[in-house]
């Protein structure tokens, strides 16, 4: 601080001794010396009547005489002080800039927070409501509504503060973004609204209003981002709607209507398409009546998730039923459908279980990579069918005769096919799925005579929890006989499958 003073006194008595712009500048250049060195204004006002008082000048020099308008030392404290000035102005300006490129980025964050929770959904109505969450954050302060499809206009007016919709008019002819500014009970209101056309008809509209300051430039910026994110992604919304309708549509008209009894044998059946964010697959059951008082079970899975694949599968079921029909045994059917491939799929290929039974109780079956059918009988806990097992159908590999696997089971007795939907889940390895499985067909009421329907409903519930990741499709069959209560078999003479002769 000495250095300084020493330095302050030189410069304030060659001012006052020829008072000049070049006094000044050097007031400024000790001004900025200070400011560098960390005085306080007080600091430097000190030092100034420091150094008057100590080189005697008369009470004049200070500038104190009354009229005085000012004095060659006053101007040299002000020049001083200015120094002090600037860097807190420059400080206020670099703020303002940091605060306004601060908002900048917190709009932009919202505008990208928006598009990727925009994916996590496949609703439209959701999309929208992410839509107005993005836009309340980004445009703070301001309120925000939107509404879909071809009357949005009108159903948007209804959101909108008083005199909102006189003020807007509606948008002018070739235009999408209208802005409008009016007053209510003496606040100015400001508002923007804006559409975007979309290929398949009316975009959502939105729209946005304040009271008080109007709207940015940078506001009504992202507000035309946020329409065009809403438009694109509620479009996507709506035309995955519209295909995975047509390939559910066309799925389940491809799934026959199974009978409930024949020969002695109660049918169940269950299709659950997979949860909205998952694609319609290839999944179907079939059964139809054979000669001998026999019934033709299939169930199957083409691969893909696609109207295609829905397709395909109808392809596959009229193919194993007019084969089945012909009285080929389930192998020979597969063997047979085998040999279409390349007519009927090309590079597609199917998971693949057909199967008859008889009210006798005798069950054969040939399984192309399906997963393995479950047995419920009243002496026993459920168990897996294995056997009569081989590789999918239309995979390209040369295969020789497929095996079958044949048995006869009790009165009674439930068979369980299902397809991978059932027991594939995210998160989850196929061995717990399907301990799951089984614990479900053995924790669930055994299936009473005239309520098979229900029993399997059940453990579809069970398994399937809020919805499946894929399609699921589940045929079951009860072999008739006198009701029984689970773990309680009606005849205890009778254990289970015996072998077919």
């Amino acid at each position: 601080m000495a250095a300084f003073e020493a330095g302050y006194a030189s410069a304030l008595e060659s001012h006052l001794r020829g008072p000049g712009e070049a006094g000044l500048d050097v007031a400024q250049d000790l001004g900025r010396r200070a400011v560098r060195e960390g005085f306080g204004v007080l600091e430097v006002v000190v030092t100034h009547e420091r150094v008057l008082a100590a080189a005697g000048f008369p009470r004049e020099a200070v500038g104190e005489t009354p009229g005085e308008a000012a004095h060659p030392a006053l101007d040299f404290l002000l020049q001083v002080l200015v120094a002090f000035d600037a860097p807190r102005s420059n400080f206020e300006e670099v703020r303002e800039q940091l605060g306004f490129r601060h908002r900048q980025v917190e709009q932009l964050r919202a505008l990208t927070e928006a598009s990727f929770k925009m994916l996590s959904t496949f609703d439209p109505d959701d999309r929208l409501l992410l839509l107005e969450e993005a836009a309340a954050v980004s445009l703070s302060g301001a309120s925000v509504a939107t509404a879909p499809g071809d009357q949005a206009e009108q159903e948007l007016f209804a959101k909108l503060p008083a005199g909102a919709r006189e003020a807007f008019g509606g948008f002018k002819a070739g235009e999408n973004f209208a802005r409008a500014s009016w007053v209510i009970d003496g606040n100015l209101m400001h508002l923007l609204v804006a559409r975007a056309p979309t290929p398949i008809g009316a975009g959502p509209v939105i729209a946005a209003w304040k009271q008080g300051d109007d709207f940015s430039d940078l506001d009504r910026a992202l507000f035309g981002q946020l329409s065009q994110l809403g438009s694109v992604a509620v479009t996507n919304a709506r035309l995955f709607e519209r295909e995975r309708d047509i390939a559910v549509v066309l799925q389940r008209s491809l799934l026959p209507i199974a009978p409930q009894s024949t020969h002695g044998l109660e049918l169940a059946t269950c299709y659950i398409p997979a949860h909205p964010g998952a694609s319609v697959g290839g999944d179907w059951f079939d059964a139809f009546e054979l000669p001998g008082e026999r019934l033709g079970l299939v169930i199957g899975d083409v691969m893909g998730h696609d109207i295609l694949s829905a397709a395909i599968m109808g392809q596959f079921r009229m193919a194993v039923r007019a084969y089945a029909l012909e009285g080929h045994s389930p192998a020979g059917v597969l063997d047979r459908v085998e040999n279409l491939c390349s007519v009927l799929v090309g590079d597609s290929y199917a998971t693949l279980l057909h199967a008859t039974v008889g009210a006798g109780g005798e069950l054969r079956f040939a399984n192309a990579g399906h997963p393995a059918p479950v047995v419920i009988s009243p002496a026993v806990r459920a168990n897996f069918l294995e056997g009569g097992l081989s590789v999918p159908v239309c995979i390209g590999v040369p295969a020789p005769t497929r095996p079958e696997h044949c048995a006869v089971f009790p009165s009674g007795t439930t068979l369980f096919f299902y397809t991978d939907g059932l027991i594939e889940r995210r998160g989850s390895s196929l061995d717990t799925r399907l301990a799951a499985l089984l614990d479900a067909l053995g924790e669930a009421p055994g299936p009473m005579v005239g309520h098979l329907q229900a029993w399997c409903n059940e453990v579809v519930a069970r398994l399937t929890g809020e919805g499946p990741d894929d399609d699921v499709c589940v045929l079951a069959v009860r072999l008739a006989g006198p009701k029984y209560v689970r773990g309680k078999p009606a005849n205890p003479e009778v254990s289970g499958a015996t072998a077919c002769r």
